[in-house]
């Protein structure tokens, strides 16, 4: 389910990249957020009106997979439109706290709502939710910053965002340093069942403790912004990497559960930090017009 997901958001990547530098990007979000929602009710629908099926679970993944690689690209590019230069990294981290908060808000009531509901209302929950974001959006006022290049065919839009990276090496390693938390977290997803189970003997308690503090890691990324004041945000990176890794690494060796809770906890700040540090940076350096296409389109391809 992991991998349909992520590919999805890797095939829908190159619509969106050009989608959202020749249209408003709040317009975007907004339908995306409608396309969403009317997906999930359709699966749910599936889910009510005939036997479950796996297939029907991979739909899903797919569908999330796209509406979020919709998410990650739309949702900066319109922060950075929306914000001044010096208040970039503040927007940033309420962004994400306000993400992760969402997130672990989620993962406390999904399993009520699941063992109430069932799973059909759970989709039909999220498919409101979305419903509910594309009414807050819709409120937003602003001057879109979209520079006119409707001339330019999809294939010199592809080349553009390439050379655009190669001829930037900063720009370009950037983009790569940004991707890795979120290779991190997906592959931390991915073990932390078998890593409960095998290497710390822990049993489903243990799993749901160890993901909420690695969510509660996550929500006090809201120290990266008077983290990064108090060192050069180079430096601040480069030390969350640092612990970041040595804790990970202190993981791969660990069999005690108090450890996993405290690495899980340590582990989600870090790569929540980084995510806003490493938004923040690439927000700061690249122009508003061409945030999508010639960036986050080009990185995920090289």
């Amino acid at each position: 389910m992991l991998t349909l997901n992520i590919i999805a958001g890797f095939i829908i990547s190159p619509l969106i990249g050009t989608l959202t530098d020749r249209l408003n990007r709040k317009t975007i979000i907004i339908w995306t957020y409608l396309i969403q929602a009317l997906l999930i009710l359709g699966v749910a629908g599936l889910f009510i009106f005939d036997e479950f099926k796996i297939g029907y679970l991979y739909l899903f993944s797919i569908v999330n997979g796209m509406g979020w690689s919709t998410y990650l690209s739309t949702s900066r590019s319109l922060l950075q439109e929306l914000l001044s230069e010096k208040d970039i990294i503040n927007g940033n981290s309420l962004i994400e706290i306000s993400l992760q908060g969402g997130m672990f808000t989620a993962g406390g009531i999904s399993g009520i709502c699941y063992q109430i509901a069932g799973f059909e209302f759970i989709l039909i929950a999220n498919s409101i939710a979305f419903i509910l974001s594309c009414l807050l959006i819709s409120r937003l006022r602003h001057n879109s910053v979209i520079k006119n290049h409707s001339n330019e065919s999809y294939l010199a839009s592809f080349n553009n965002g390439i050379n655009y990276l190669l001829k930037r090496p900063y720009v370009f390693s950037i983009g790569i340093v940004a991707i890795i938390p979120l290779v991190a977290t997906m592959l931390y997803n991915v073990v932390l069942p078998e890593y409960v189970n095998e290497s710390v003997n822990g049993s489903s308690i243990d799993f749901g403790l160890s993901d909420m503090f690695y969510g509660s890691g996550r929500l006090s990324g809201i120290l990266a912004a008077p983290f990064a004041k108090k060192f050069s945000r180079n430096r601040s990176v480069a030390i969350l990497f640092l612990v970041s890794i040595s804790f990970l690494f202190v993981l791969s060796l660990n069999t005690y559960i108090i450890f996993l809770f405290l690495g899980s906890l340590i582990f989600g700040l870090c790569n929540s930090s980084l995510r806003i540090l490493m938004n923040t940076t690439i927000m700061e350096t690249v122009p508003k017009s061409y945030m999508v296409e010639r960036c986050r389109f080009g990185w995920r391809y090289l």
